[in-house]
């Protein structure tokens, strides 16, 4: 594996230079595979077309340009063109309703963005067609840029559950430092990498860029089933696969064993339960548990299938580079191992900052806004600071209680939040998906009777809502606010 470091020209220019004839990306959906050479050509391609659809005019050459394209191959080619000018690619989702893709090019305010059937599209800036971008002359050229350290690559959006969504600002250097920090803990396993996620989230689009950055490949399709997932790892001698906690469940209950090539199943987006680490290892799963936000391009800590074995609940020890703290949320000192309290991540792999210049800093770092506590060098996530539910002058843990109501063999699935309340400020309800086979009588009393056996008064849900579904985003993490929503509805 060849790394490209800042200060060399863009990574698929270095790569194709490097190794031009390795397989880049495959995208088995369409038979199609590309090199680095010829990736590079095609970016080259692009390029020449998104410069001249940008026009003459230097108040056109902003310095963001959004990406909001379906399909794959076509989001691997604007990607390299738009970083090929010189421009940083603004993420974003192309599933998403035009009201919320609108929101984001608010905060992010992108020159342009590149979409598919720009007349379908009701959105507030100038539009590319993608289609269009393939008819750049060969004669022309747009030479590689400088891959500066603290030039900004990418703005990605947080996954928005609580409110507008965040523009982060992600440098070179946070990107490049990341890449190492993952390929020095993977090794081999990155040789070949399943990305199965969505491409504008950091679980999808950082397996693309290491392997623009380490030079290796990367098998890029978005399988509508755990069927399809399990047959990709079987036929393409995949090394490496993300997942979220969804999509690992779904595998293991569809039957699914890894094959002897798979060395790391990578599962992160969401906490990963206890009960389904314990199953996963069970069936030989190579479990990678990960922690990561998109503030740090994915990467904080990775827990391997060796340090599970006698802490089935750790995240791992942070990656080379990322100095991790725990500190008290409201004095901001330093807690004793073992002690909760909000992680606080520093390093180059941070972001430099939000597209509207706020941000959760303290002297030791970025505020992650996430609980955990440290022991012996490992990491344990214990929830959102911003989840937890106060109720009566009580403060509660929602993933507490959701680990405890989902030890009940007839839960499936549970998701915690705090529900308004006139008399308590908060009070605690609980989604739960069940299996109806093994609650003969009422769920909810069932249930009930479980927490008050099990939960002390305060942290016991005071109302059951039965779902088909927990609701998640589309990064894979609960969606509390639709969850609190039905709830309410359900009441």
């Amino acid at each position: 594996m060849t790394a490209v470091d800042p200060g060399e020209c863009d990574p698929i220019a270095r790569q194709a230079a490097v190794s031009p004839d390795r397989t880049a990306i495959r995208w088995p959906a369409s038979d199609d595979s590309v090199t680095f050479e010829a990736l590079d050509r095609r970016v080259e391609t692009w390029a020449v077309g998104l410069r001249d659809h940008r026009g003459a005019d230097p108040d056109a050459q902003g310095p963001r340009i959004g990406v909001c394209v379906e399909d794959r191959a076509d989001f691997v080619a604007v990607l390299g063109a738009i970083w090929r000018v010189g421009a940083s690619a603004v993420l974003l989702d192309p599933g998403a309703p035009d009201r919320t893709v609108q929101q984001c090019l608010d905060v992010s305010d992108p020159a342009a963005v590149v979409v598919e059937s720009p007349a379908d599209r009701d959105l507030d800036t100038r539009l590319i067609d993608v289609a269009a971008l393939g008819d750049g002359t060969p004669s022309a050229s747009v030479p590689p840029t400088d891959w500066a350290a603290e030039r900004e690559a990418v703005v990605a959006f947080t996954s928005g559950t609580t409110g507008r969504p965040r523009g982060v600002r992600l440098a070179v250097r946070t990107l490049a430092a990341s890449v190492g920090g993952w390929a020095d803990r993977l090794g081999s396993a990155a040789e070949c990498w399943l990305d199965p996620l969505p491409v504008h989230h950091m679980g999808g689009f950082m397996p693309i860029v290491r392997a623009i950055g380490l030079g290796t490949t990367a098998v890029v399709e978005r399988p509508p089933d755990p069927e399809r997932i399990g047959a990709l790892l079987a036929d393409h001698s995949l090394t490496g696969v993300s997942l979220v906690p969804t999509q690992l469940s779904a595998l293991l209950d569809a039957g699914w064993s890894p094959p002897d090539a798979l060395s790391a199943v990578l599962v992160g987006g969401a906490p990963v339960p206890t009960a389904l680490r314990r199953h996963a290892l069970d069936r030989g799963v190579p479990l990678w548990p990960t922690y990561g936000t998109t503030e740090t391009a994915s990467g904080v800590a990775i827990a391997t299938p060796d340090d599970l074995h006698d802490r089935i609940d750790t995240v791992g020890r942070p990656l080379d580079g990322v100095n991790v703290t725990i500190r008290d949320p409201e004095t901001g000192a330093a807690v004793d191992s073992g002690v909760t309290g909000e992680i606080v991540v520093d390093g180059p792999s941070v972001t430099p900052g939000y597209c509207d210049e706020s941000g959760e800093w303290s002297a030791a770092g970025l505020r992650t806004g996430d609980l955990g506590s440290i022991e012996d060098g490992f990491l344990f996530v214990a929830g959102r600071l911003d989840d937890r539910i106060v109720s009566g002058g009580e403060t509660i843990d929602p993933h507490a209680v959701e680990r405890v109501v989902g030890e009940h063999p007839a839960v499936e699935a549970v998701a915690v939040v705090g529900i308004p309340d006139d008399r308590w400020g908060e009070r605690v309800g609980a989604a739960v998906v069940t299996d109806d086979a093994a609650l003969p009588d009422s769920a909810t009393a069932t249930l009930d009777a479980y927490a008050r056996e099990h939960l002390r008064a305060p942290a016991r849900p005071k109302t059951w809502t039965v779902v088909q579904t927990i609701p998640r985003t589309a990064s894979g993490t609960v969606d509390r606010a639709a969850i609190r929503d039905l709830i309410r509805d359900d009441e």
